[in-house]
Parts: C-alpha cells; sequence; structure tokens
C-alpha cells in the first residue's frame, strides 16, 4: 500500500511529460500551399507552416528543396528579421525525396537548403536564417544546408 502511494505522482508525472500526440509533419516545397502536412500528398509548401503547429515530441520531414524563412502564413515576404525559430522538443529532418515512410532519407542532405535569400535578384537577405533559444536536448536539426545569412 505505501509503495503505490509514494511512486504514483512520480508515475503520473512522467506519463504526462512523455508526448503521446507525438505526430510528423511533412514539408515539400513542389506542394501546393494550404495543405495541412499530415502526409507527403498532403504536405506543407513553407517550412514555416509546418513549424507553427509543431509542438513537443513531433518530427517534421522535409523534402529536397529551398525553403526561406520569409515565407508561409502570417509572414510577410521580404521581412528579413524573420528565422526559421527551432521549436523545443520537435525533430526537424531534412534530406527526403517526399515518398518515405519512415525517418530514412533517400535524398540527398545538401539539396534541403534553409536560404536567407529572400529575393530572386540577390539584394535581400535574412538576418538569421535559424534561431533557438531555450532548446532541449531532444531538438534536433539534421540533414539540412544553411545559407544566404547576413546579420
Amino acid at each position: 500500500m505505501y509503495f503505490g502511494q509514494l511512486y504514483f505522482p512520480l508515475i503520473a508525472f512522467i506519463a504526462l511529460a512523455i508526448p503521446s500526440h507525438a505526430k510528423t509533419i511533412f514539408v515539400d516545397d513542389n506542394a501546393s500551399a494550404g495543405r495541412d502536412g499530415t502526409s507527403w500528398a498532403s504536405a506543407h509548401k513553407y517550412l514555416q507552416d509546418a513549424l507553427a503547429g509543431a509542438e513537443y515530441g513531433d518530427e517534421i520531414w522535409v523534402a529536397e528543396g529551398t525553403y526561406k524563412p520569409d515565407q508561409g502564413a502570417g509572414k510577410t515576404q521580404g521581412d528579413r528579421a524573420s528565422p526559421f525559430v527551432l521549436v523545443n522538443g520537435v525533430g526537424m529532418y531534412g534530406g527526403f525525396l517526399g515518398t518515405e515512410n519512415s525517418r530514412n532519407p533517400q535524398g540527398d542532405n545538401n539539396q534541403t537548403i534553409l536560404s536567407g535569400e529572400i529575393d530572386s535578384n540577390s539584394s535581400l537577405w535574412s538576418l538569421h536564417v535559424v534561431s533557438g533559444g531555450s532548446l532541449s536536448n531532444f531538438t534536433r536539426l539534421e540533414g539540412f544546408r544553411i545559407t544566404g545569412g547576413r546579420a
């Protein structure tokens, strides 16, 4: 009896801390805008849209392509102060072809680009391409080439 009373709060805390709602969010720059990101067939077009809906324990799988931080819902095109902000506890993985069903990208990591070059004539650059603070050890950023930041 005493054992159960002593450890029940600890077990309850651990159970609540483990994310049971973790999901995979898909992103492909060849997709149409306005999709929900629940599969490759309905992938988000913009990485910012996936980051906006990501929660601790989720994974974001990103297909080969070029992604700019000033693109997506709620973003202003040409906003130099809008980086990709990492979400605590979210794994972000690049290098996918856009057909995989396990976290084993079959593409080339160098072809999933987070680019701070936010205009087409190379005259406007993001101050920071990626940022993050107070992130746990469960936060991941793998399989990307980050280019074009000009602080």
